[in-house]
């Protein structure tokens, strides 16, 4: 599909709108981001330093997921800046407004 074709899909006022969605988004997701690397400091017992390393163990875990979605969401703002948002990259299948509306960072056409 060329960019005259995800003109029509998708309007120009739909697309500035996901692009600020998607930068307010990707601001949080960087704020997030600080917060999950610090290691927690509750107190200087032992069980403190147990729950200490449990909070910064399950935070790497949070932390993979933000930095995943981070991602996806810079890949999104870039498509945007191509003219190729809501576009599925692999297919060149139109993404449908309704998912990007729920999802901004969509990255795929919904399979029938």
């Amino acid at each position: 599909m060329d960019e005259a074709t995800n003109k029509s899909h998708l309007s120009a006022a739909f697309i500035k709108k996901q692009q600020e969605q998607l930068e307010q988004k990707l601001a949080s997701l960087i704020e997030k981001q600080k917060e999950l690397v610090a290691f927690p400091d509750i107190g200087d017992s032992p069980d403190d330093s147990a729950q200490e390393a449990s909070e910064f163990e399950g935070n790497l875990s949070i932390k993979a997921n933000v930095d995943r979605l981070a991602r996806q969401v810079k890949r999104a703002l870039r498509r945007i800046e191509k003219g190729t948002y809501g576009l599925d990259p692999k297919t060149g299948e139109p993404i449908e407004r309704g998912r990007l509306e729920v999802m901004p960072e969509a990255e795929h056409a919904a399979k029938s």
